[in-house]
């Protein structure tokens, strides 16, 4: 589920997204994907890395969002 998505960067290329899955909230960043804001859904699929974000000495990790999709509901029989 796609709890929050805001464009960033200086020209909006990129998108921060918070996504929850089984209760977990996590942050993840789509480097590139700037111009596919109108088009993010919830729920989604996505391709991701796991990546240590640091930031003003601490560290956390971050979802590094390779690509993603409207995520498919129906079933297939």
């Amino acid at each position: 589920e796609v709890t929050d998505c805001q464009a960033m960067g200086s020209n909006g290329e990129h998108l921060r997204l918070k996504l929850r899955q089984s209760g977990a909230v996590w942050d993840g960043v789509a480097f590139g994907f700037g111009s596919y804001l109108a088009e993010v859904s919830s729920p989604l699929d996505i391709v991701y890395n796991l990546k240590v974000d640091q930031w003003r000495g601490e560290e956390r990790l971050r979802l590094n969002v390779l690509d993603f999709a409207p995520a498919r509901t129906e079933l297939i029989e």
